[in-house]
């Protein structure tokens, strides 16, 4: 292997539900919901469509799926359909989150990528995106100066399309935090010289499908309410760990593995100064200082650098300003972002879930390992 090639194994391990969405839903006509069990089974819809065919029970079936009532445990139910005969149609089960998060409103249950044989992972370019917003949050946090010329940037930026808004000023992000002379070219707004280029995350190890789950979208308020939503997901439940293959090109990357944890530290500081710490019932996270978050639904604050350029009110306002520009005309007094300063912070609801009889924070997780495959584990 190439000197300037440092191969390494990033390990997470999950404190609260994560999810990696495929794109595609299963409707309640789809699943079955064993009430008593609490778990949904999955089918291979295939083999459904051919075991009710030998049942005779295919047309039924299909004027089922085109009313408005009952879901897929009553169709059974009504037409006597046993375990023992749907046995070799099931793709797989997975428990639910909690009790009680399927109702006569909860439809649809989003489900969590898999790979061709079936299996959960976790992309590398969802966790490679989560580390390039930590490690942009961690220049700013290291740089004031240019964190408050970005800030005041942001501020004036006009407002434009919401396709288009702030499109700039990303881009200026990325110029400032990740962008370096590389390949003898000196112009570090090209998108040669993104260093990041260098930082190359493989997809996770596959996961089991016994570590799914399905949980429910949950907004907390900053009074301590809680507004459950009627959205279903599939997510890898808590305690499970994750793994990564990365490699680093020290040639173009010319950030260690030390100073990415460094990073996570201080963005995980931050986070609950700026924003988790206006939650009073915010649940806690658990996890060690080297906690961050993963994939969808776990809002806005995890994703972007806004808290990191801007501070207390002053961020609040403008946050609540960019969200609001960003949300259809039609919704915008309905979501009232252009009050969140009042709220004093913004956005105003915390994104959770429930697990266990637990409130989590959507999408929690913490580096247990990050070892080098050639020398010892960055501190």
């Amino acid at each position: 292997m190439n000197s300037y090639l440092k191969e390494y194994i990033l390990e997470i391990k999950v404190l609260a539900p994560v999810f990696i969405g495929s794109g595609k839903t299963i409707g309640k006509k789809e699943y079955l919901y064993d009430r008593r069990a609490n778990k949904v089974t999955l089918f291979n819809m295939k083999k459904l469509y051919q075991g009710l065919n030998r049942l005779r029970l295919l047309p039924n079936y299909e004027k089922f799926l085109m009313s408005d009532r009952g879901d897929l445990f009553n169709f059974f139910k009504d037409y006597n359909i046993t375990r023992k005969e749907y046995e070799s149609w099931i793709q797989y089960e997975a428990k639910m989150g909690d009790k009680g998060l399927i109702t006569k409103n909860t439809h649809d249950i989003q489900t969590f990528i898999k790979d061709p044989y079936g299996l959960p992972y976790v992309p590398g370019s969802s966790l490679k995106g989560a580390l390039r917003t930590i490690i942009q949050c961690g220049f700013y946090l290291q740089n004031p100066n240019q964190a408050k010329k970005m800030a005041q940037q942001v501020k004036n930026a006009p407002m434009e399309r919401r396709n288009r808004y702030l499109i700039k000023e990303d881009r200026q992000m990325d110029v400032d935090s990740v962008h370096r002379p590389l390949h003898n070219d000196t112009n570090i707004s090209n998108q040669v010289n993104d260093m990041l280029k260098g930082l190359i995350v493989g997809d996770s190890v596959p996961i089991a499908k016994e570590n799914l789950c399905v949980c429910q979208k949950i907004d907390l308020l900053v009074n301590g309410q809680t507004k459950p939503m009627p959205l279903l997901r599939e997510c890898i439940q808590p305690g499970v760990t994750i793994q990564f293959p990365i490699t680093m090109d020290t040639s173009v990357c010319k950030i260690t593995g030390r100073e990415i944890l460094e990073r996570i530290r201080q963005f995980y500081k931050n986070y609950q100064t700026e924003f988790m710490s206006k939650f009073k019932k915010a649940p806690k996270t658990l996890g060690n200082s080297t906690t961050f978050f993963l994939g969808g639904g776990a809002g806005y604050v995890s994703k972007t650098c806004s808290y990191a350029i801007m501070h207390g009110t002053d961020a609040v306002g403008t946050v609540g300003k960019i969200i609001n520009a960003t949300l259809p005309p039609k919704v915008q007094k309905q979501h009232g972002h252009f009050d969140d300063r009042k709220k004093g912070v913004s956005p105003h609801t915390l994104k959770i879930t429930r697990y266990d009889g637990r409130e989590k924070q959507m999408g929690a997780v913490c580096v247990t390992k990050f070892k080098s495959l050639s020398a010892a584990a960055p501190k």
